[in-house]
């Protein structure tokens, strides 16, 4: 079977590029280095490794799986399932409120959120995942001065669309009475921000530190730009712990990633199936914060990217 699909594959040249495209289009980011595999170069054909033969042969007959479920959230009109959305929600807004509610607090200062790979889509304002918490917000501006929140997406393609301004609109509409300034800018967590230290009352992400090159070097960055009383709050999908008490039937998704993580940051901007992202985020800051929320979780419509990790963390104010 393995080498039939082979032989369809190097025969059509173009599959990897149609089926990515596909499925990157509605999972993220979509990888150049998909579209090139196949491309040719001073009128000869690139050629491929046999490792890379493998793997994407291999890779391509199990991401089928990956294409119908994209798909079917295509058709239904939403991105990820609501379980992921409501993960995402809860701990921005555990994150935003914590830090507002900060005793070392400056409240003549602008509240001060940072959102590291908003995307060009803006799709967790867009889709309303910060509504929870600026509802809350709203209602303590009701009772005090109005706080004013100072919102910086950043991003690595940070090319101006129509989502910015949709989501800029939908954050002073929906709450006028916060003050709302929204910007998003160009930059890479791992090469540093020109913000100073501690500049930050809340920094969050989503499935962004699974392709950063250098995760702990984004991680220390995080922590620089946090102030203390600040809080960072995250969702990542993460590897297989088999050491944690998890389902049996987990030892077969541990197998999964390991054999689809090459295909994985190949084709989806250098994902990866297999980092630690969660226990990464605790070596690095346990020493300086209290971690309020933490926790492992499992979304099966999610597949290669089921196991999932969120947490909200506090800096202490020494």
């Amino acid at each position: 079977m393995l080498f039939l699909c082979l032989i369809f594959i190097l025969s059509n040249k173009i599959i990897l590029g149609q089926y990515s495209s596909t499925f990157i289009g509605s999972y993220g980011n979509y990888s150049k280095k998909a579209n090139v595999l196949f491309s040719k170069k001073d009128g000869a054909e690139e050629t491929l490794s046999r490792r890379e033969i493998l793997t994407l042969t291999v890779g391509g007959i199990a991401y089928t799986k990956v294409a119908a479920s994209a798909l079917t959230k295509i058709n239904r009109g939403d991105a990820y399932p609501e379980e992921h959305e409501n993960r995402v929600s809860d701990a921005f807004e555990r994150s935003i409120i914590e830090a507002y509610l900060s005793s070392d607090r400056d409240v003549n200062t602008p509240l001060r959120i940072l959102e590291i790979g908003i995307g060009t889509s803006c799709r967790t304002v867009v889709r309303g995942l910060y509504d929870k918490a600026l509802t809350k917000l709203a209602l303590f501006s009701e009772k005090t001065t109005k706080p004013g929140i100072e919102f910086i997406g950043l991003d690595v393609d940070a090319t101006p669309t129509k989502a910015f301004e949709t989501a800029r609109m939908k954050l002073m509409t929906s709450f006028p009475n916060l003050s709302i300034s929204f910007d998003v800018i160009q930059g890479d967590i791992v090469g540093g921000l020109v913000f100073p230290d501690g500049y930050f009352d809340v920094i969050t992400c989503s499935f962004v530190l699974c392709s950063v090159s250098d995760q702990k070097v984004a991680v220390e960055e995080i922590k620089r730009l946090l102030k203390p009383g600040g809080c960072f709050g995250w969702v990542e999908h993460v590897n297989v712990d088999l050491e944690e008490d998890v389902p049996a039937n987990l030892v077969i998704f541990d197998m999964e990633q390991k054999l689809f993580d090459p295909l994985q940051q190949i084709v989806a901007h250098n994902c990866h199936l297999r980092r630690e992202t969660d226990h990464i985020i605790r070596d690095i800051f346990e020493q300086d914060a209290d971690f309020l929320e933490s926790d492992r979780f499992f979304i099966p419509d999610m597949w290669p990217v089921s196991c999932q990790a969120s947490g909200v963390l506090k800096v202490r104010i020494t």
